[in-house]
């Protein structure tokens, strides 16, 4: 909040207003000052002060013409208000001391005209002005945006760092457009913000690219904040995100690197040609058993010579399974293509090198925690790496009650679903003897083997953490040379 004196703007005389000399001598010498410039006119008077404007002043050209709102030193560049201001203004909303602005404004009727803003600061003893009020007017407020993004269109808001309106629309949902409209406001902007969403990566590294401050919130936080708003739109949730960022109410989310987001990419491929071969499998399962033609337990790279052997003896059978079995059979040949190629960037990379010493653990986990994880210095701890994947218990604690619930699944579900495979592998696969195993094995004795699976599976997580970050391999008879909480 800035600052600014209200002024009297002097305007009779056009260009011949000018500002007041500084005053010395006696009362003699303003006296006869007075006359030889002004004579008996254009004085004001305002409780006994008198403001002269000389003659050299007066004869000085006013390069805009008209009167000139004049301020006291030290508050260049502000805003000049003048007695035209007072009379436009409604008695009822003014402040008790615009009083004076009013009297002053009836007794010159006419000779307060303009408003402008200037640099000029005559003597303060020389300048007759209103009192001190504090008013918003700085050209270069701060702003923050909020970005509802769609497919595509975006709704953009530009808020004032008081929560007023500065622009409210909608754009292309291309870095183009955003960034042609935020360069507006670019030298103001505080933050940017927009909720986490497809598009959110893509569009962030490209406003952060073109030199702007922008966060991306995390979609539940956000949500619950949007909810209260009774009416939901894109222009009201651009709004609200925008509102977000002025009172710094928001959670801001980890945005992955461009090389992170290729591989995960890579991984997301391959758990959807997973899941599709999973369920045209069972598919084939269950049109079997509807024919009394049972597969049993068969290795997966038997599967298709089962199925053919099974039908054999019903051609009509054979040829409804036959277009599934073939499609299973491309499925399982890409997934093999897919996990070779991520077999050999994680031979290629030292961290999932040291990773990949964990029992369990193998090139599609490691190389998916590195992903995942992106940046290991954003952890304070390494324990707070088993929230990122959804694996700590949900806490309720009100008055009395005070209870822990099960895992949030928050996080990653993908990180989660091979942490929690490495951890099936480590207790039921893998024969070397380990503290880490015999740990998992103590805590399904006593709570169950699929609690015993998760809690190794957090445990996981905390371990390559740290090992990540201390740069060592894993030892079986401690989890690393640097203990991490668990």
């Amino acid at each position: 909040m800035t600052e600014f004196a209200h002024t009297v703007v002097l305007s009779g005389q056009g260009p011949r207003a000018r500002p007041p000399a500084a005053a010395s001598g006696g009362a003699d010498f303003l006296d006869a000052q007075r006359r030889e410039n002004w004579g008996d006119r254009d004085v004001l008077e305002d409780g006994g002060t008198g403001v002269e404007y000389p003659k050299s002043e007066r004869d000085s050209p006013d390069p805009e013409g008209g009167g000139t709102a004049w301020m006291a030193p030290g508050v260049s560049g502000g805003l000049r208000f003048g007695l035209e201001l007072a009379r436009m203004s409604k008695p009822s909303s003014l402040p008790a001391f615009w009083g004076r602005a009013r009297e002053a404004g009836e007794a010159w009727r006419g000779k307060a005209e303009r408003v402008r803003w200037g640099n000029r600061s005559p003597p303060l003893s020389n300048v007759a002005r209103l009192p001190v009020f504090s008013f918003n007017t700085e050209p270069n407020m701060r702003k923050v945006v909020g970005l509802d993004v769609s497919l595509e269109k975006t709704a953009v808001c530009v808020l004032d760092r008081d929560g007023t309106l500065v622009w409210q629309g909608k754009v292309g949902s291309e870095p183009g457009p955003l960034i042609d409209k935020l360069n507006l406001w670019k030298a103001d902007l505080d933050l940017v913000g927009l909720e986490a969403c497809p598009l959110s990566e893509w569009l962030h590294h490209h406003l952060t690219d073109a030199g702007f401050p922008v966060v991306c919130v995390e979609t539940r936080h956000a949500e619950r904040f949007l909810s209260t708003r009774p009416v939901k739109t894109d222009r009201n949730d651009a709004r609200g995100l925008a509102e977000m960022m002025r009172v710094g109410h928001y959670r801001a989310v980890h945005v992955k690197s461009i090389e992170a987001q290729m591989v995960r990419t890579v991984l997301q491929a391959r758990r959807q040609i997973v899941a599709a071969l999973m369920q045209i499998q069972g598919t084939i399962r269950g049109l079997l058993r509807m024919h009394g033609l049972k597969m049993g337990e068969v290795h997966r790279c038997k599967f298709g010579d089962r199925v053919r052997e099974l039908v054999a003896e019903k051609p009509m059978l054979g040829a409804a399974i036959d277009p599934l079995l073939r499609s299973a059979e491309v499925m399982a040949t890409e997934r093999k293509a897919i996990d070779r190629r991520l077999e050999q960037a994680a031979r290629r990379d030292d961290v999932c090198l040291r990773l990949m010493t964990i029992p369990g653990v193998g090139p599609i986990t490691s190389l998916a925690f590195r992903a995942t994880v992106d940046d290991p210095a954003r952890f304070s701890a390494s324990k707070s790496v088993g929230a990122l994947m959804g694996l700590t218990p949900r806490v309720y604690q009100s008055g009395e009650t005070d209870r822990s619930g099960h895992i949030s699944k928050a996080g990653d579900d993908m990180m989660r679903h091979l942490l929690y495979e490495a951890a099936s592998a480590l207790m039921t696969r893998v024969r070397k003897p380990s503290k880490l195993k015999a740990w998992g094995v103590a805590v399904a004795r006593r709570r169950g083997a699929k609690r015993a699976r998760v809690a190794v599976a957090r445990k996981l997580a905390v371990i390559m953490h740290r090992m990540w970050i201390a740069g060592t391999r894993f030892e079986t008879g401690v989890e690393a040379k640097t203990p991490a909480a668990a």
